[in-house]
């Protein structure tokens, strides 16, 4: 299944991991699900049939060990499911590592009969493969893949305007797909769906827990000791909304408008972001 078709709605959506995003009716998620841009963040993309969105990009930056693991788990997601056009941004730190390049310079060194053999081998081949510090991470050779940096998570930085810069970056991974959506989709509305920010838990919780690898990371015995996003939690003397008004400052800038689909998320009640319904009466109309 390519994840681009029937996609005629010009707007772009942001899918969080928060609880609100099981609040969707049937329509929100056929609204969203002909979306020309949506982009998953994190950790959605492997509990996605939970929700029945389908997202044309998946984010996935952090790169440490548990984190590979979990990446190498969507890209399974993705292969068992048959979804395939999709980009993944994910972190330049794994992008000399493909498997297709490796096939490449081994068969340099092959003589014509080997070479036959690797080439044919290739075509069969269903997966790339990128080189951990441990082993491969198989992906879609059918999706795209786009690499990129990201400025200081204390200190923010400048607006990108192209991904060939350093994205902006502050404190969570929200502020860095904001910055990536004016370069990718420009002057298009930003929908905000399940991105709360409040309490510690995902819509997914139950099935996080099941997994048979650890998938946790420093900041996570804080977010629930302290009941609410880590970037909402004061570090280092930061803390999301002290930075939220230059977001919205770039934002205004690229005319881009954000909204976020749920009233109570901090996001809302914190950092100024409007309130806004998904415009699904537009589409049936």
């Amino acid at each position: 299944m390519n994840v681009f078709e029937n996609r005629n709605i010009d707007k772009t959506i942001v899918l969080g991991c928060g609880k609100s995003i099981l609040d969707l009716t049937k329509e929100e998620i056929e609204y969203v699900n002909h979306c020309n841009v949506v982009i998953a963040m994190n950790k959605y993309m492997a509990f996605y049939k939970k929700i029945g969105i389908i997202p044309t990009h998946v984010y996935f930056v952090d790169d440490h060990e548990n984190s590979r693991k979990f990446l190498e788990y969507i890209f399974d997601v993705c292969q068992n499911d048959g979804l395939e056009g999709m980009t993944f941004v994910v972190n330049k730190s794994l992008r000399s590592v493909l498997y297709a390049s490796i096939l490449d310079k081994f068969s340099l060194i092959l003589k014509n009969t080997w070479r036959d053999f690797v080439n044919s081998f290739k075509l069969v081949c269903a997966r790339h493969i990128f080189l951990t510090k441990r082993r491969y991470i198989c992906i879609l050779p059918s999706c795209q893949y786009q690499f990129i940096s990201t400025t200081n998570w204390l200190e923010g930085g400048f607006w990108a305007n192209s991904l060939s810069e350093k994205l902006f970056h502050f404190r969570c991974s929200l502020t860095t797909i904001l910055n990536y959506c004016t370069i990718i989709a420009p002057q298009k509305d930003i929908f905000l769906l399940g991105n709360d920010f409040r309490g510690s838990e995902y819509f997914f919780e139950d099935e996080l827990n099941a997994l048979p690898f650890d998938w946790k990371d420093w900041t996570t015995d804080i977010t629930k000791k302290e009941n609410k996003h880590f970037s909402f939690v004061d570090y280092e003397k930061t803390n999301i909304v002290d930075v939220f008004p230059q977001i919205l400052d770039y934002l205004e800038k690229n005319q881009t408008n954000l909204y976020c689909t749920n009233p109570n998320s901090m996001l809302v009640t914190n950092c100024n972001v409007k309130y806004k319904f998904l415009p699904v009466k537009e589409y049936y109309t």
